[in-house]
């Protein structure tokens, strides 16, 4: 079976498969383009205060429902409202999103890019935009815990709030479900759920 729209499903065959990656193809290269025109560069990133957001390609199996771009908005959302005002999110889009794969049909729109434009504190970056240099002046990183973005926080020696699975919890990082708020002094008030209270990192 093939995704003709959403929720159609017909009888897949060869020529429609490559009448669709024909179509996905076009697709993914208008994408690049509007992600390169509207997206912002930055060349001063140490005087910015911002928590960076890098995106995880689409799909990768053991992440999808997961990852979805209505999940990755709410969460966006939830991490908007734990910040202080005058710190913004960094989006940066993962470097192979852009690449023709089989399962890029089911990913990202330009929609999902227009609504993080609508967020007042959020700008995604430029591809070009070095994302070791965005990791080392971020005040924090926002993450998938099973992401390589993790494993490179914990080698720089930097803080990361993640999402998803819980592995590097308390040493390297926090859950986005027991952050409760980032002080503008950059202090965390965490939920310490086996003692039922709350204290601050």
């Amino acid at each position: 079976y093939i995704k003709k729209k959403n929720f159609v499903f017909e009888e897949n065959s060869v020529f429609d498969e490559h009448i669709s990656n024909i179509k996905n193809i076009i697709k993914t290269f208008f994408l690049k383009q509007f992600y390169n025109y509207t997206s912002k560069k930055y060349s001063d990133l140490n005087k910015k205060k911002y928590v960076y957001f890098p995106l995880i390609s689409h799909y990768e199996c053991h992440y999808h429902p997961a990852t979805s771009p209505l999940n990755y908005i709410i969460m966006l959302e939830s991490l908007l409202d734990k910040i202080p005002k005058n710190v913004k999110v960094l989006v940066k889009e993962h470097p192979r999103q852009f690449f023709f794969r089989a399962q890029q049909k089911f990913s990202r729109s330009i929609g999902f890019y227009r609504k993080l434009q609508s967020f007042k504190n959020v700008e995604y970056v430029s591809l070009e935009t070095n994302h070791r240099e965005l990791i080392k002046n971020s005040l924090y990183i926002f993450c998938s815990s099973v992401s390589t973005t993790a494993l490179e926080c914990i080698s720089l020696k930097k803080k990361f709030i993640n999402f998803g699975i819980s592995i590097f919890e308390k040493k390297h990082g926090y859950h986005l479900k027991k952050l409760i708020k980032i002080n503008h002094n950059k202090k965390i008030l965490y939920k310490n759920e086996k003692k039922c209270n709350l204290y601050n990192s």
